[in-house]
């Protein structure tokens, strides 16, 4: 059983869908990233949902157990440079562009590579039938990888790229996403709702709100970039069942989406007394007994900590200056388990490039992640 659990959780399904075409793609990244791929005939007298609801029933690709879901919809797509971008204005931006899609659910890719974000839209109906088959989905917008080609294939520069599907007079009144002050779980300023609401962004506390104390100093890490960091790490770990350590826990945010992904274990490390206080408040909410937090000073759990975990975060005030000695005390602790992963939030002025266990870094407006393994 064990051993069936385990191939599962290595295969990921890549669902494809157009307006007049439909396919599935299977993944095994054991098997030499063996890929197994079926188009599906539609039935034109019946809507796109109404055909992916035929599908799960009759098509074998469907019915295994899949550990990441990833569907690709190919639908108009608006190009915003990052820093320009704002969630709260993403819908009103692209119904202006597009119409026609007021009944469709509006959201986002974000494209580092190309310091753009891609909006798009999905039909609700769909997501519905998604939703009902599969817990955790991320969705991309078909045309990214075409963008990321066109990119690398030329030196237009993404500022004049982006400029084809954004309004001058829409971009002025964006906000940039994030302050550079950070640390604690850094909030983008100018943002009434985030100021004093966390929200958990998918799993089974999906949706669920946490007003924070007008009091904190430490304010959640936003949407935007909690929502893109664990899109990045869909390819790097399984969350269900993992164990997981959240340092500099500030409102418990990340241990909140941790636990609702499914974690066994997640140990969260917060000194200020307010704020462990609050972690507790929304841990009893939730009735969620797979927490421990912890009240106390980071370094010295550091120090004696001997337990291993799959997934680590830290997000330090980035004025910290003990900062950038915190990776190396992790891995000179063996804090990190084998195939584990560790998430570091920092400020810009940081680099951990030549870190010898760095592997890739993301940037989201001034909110910077660099993964370690």
């Amino acid at each position: 059983m064990q051993e069936n659990n385990h191939i599962a959780n290595n295969l990921r399904l890549i669902i494809r869908i157009s307006s007049n075409s439909l396919a599935f793609a299977s993944v095994n990244s054991e098997n030499e990233g063996r890929i197994t791929y079926e188009p599906y005939i539609l039935n034109s007298g019946i809507s796109m949902a109404a055909n992916l609801r035929e599908a799960f029933r009759s098509r074998e690709i469907l019915r295994e157990n899949y550990a990441r879901v990833l569907v690709m919809v190919d639908t108009p797509v608006l190009m915003i440079p990052i820093e320009m971008f704002h969630e709260e204005d993403q819908r009103t931006l692209y119904l202006h562009s597009f119409q026609g899609h007021e009944q469709d659910e509006v959201t986002h890719t974000v494209l580092p590579d190309l310091n753009s974000v891609a909006v798009f839209c999905v039909n609700r109906d769909l997501k519905l039938v998604l939703d009902d088959h599969f817990n955790q989905l991320t969705f991309i917008a078909a045309v990214a990888p075409v963008w990321r080609y066109l990119h690398q294939r030329s030196y237009i520069g993404v500022a004049e790229i982006c400029q084809a599907g954004v309004r001058h007079q829409s971009c002025r009144r964006l906000q940039p996403l994030g302050s550079d002050t950070g640390g604690g779980d850094a909030l983008r300023p100018h943002d009434p709702i985030c100021e004093r609401q966390m929200r958990i962004i998918t799993g089974k506390y999906k949706g669920r709100h946490f007003e924070i104390p007008r009091s904190f100093k430490a304010r959640p890490t936003t949407d935007f970039a909690k929502e893109n960091i664990f899109n990045v790490l869909y390819g790097y770990i399984y969350f269900e069942d993992a164990t997981a350590l959240d340092l500099f826990s500030g409102t418990g945010s990340i241990t909140l989406e941790l636990l609702s992904r499914g974690c066994r274990q997640v140990v969260s490390v917060e000194l200020d007394r307010d704020h462990h206080s609050f972690i507790k408040q929304c841990l009893a909410k939730l009735g969620d007994t797979h927490s421990v937090p912890i009240r106390g000073d980071v370094f010295r759990f550091l120090k004696t900590c001997r337990q291993p975990f799959d997934f680590i975060f830290a997000d330090p005030p980035y004025a910290l200056k003990e900062l950038p000695t915190i990776p190396g005390l992790i891995f000179e602790k063996n804090l990190l388990a084998a195939d584990g992963i560790f998430v570091f939030e920092h400020g810009k002025d940081y680099d951990f490039s030549e870190h010898p266990h760095f592997v890739e870094h993301r940037s989201y407006g001034s909110v910077n992640f660099t993964l370690f393994k």
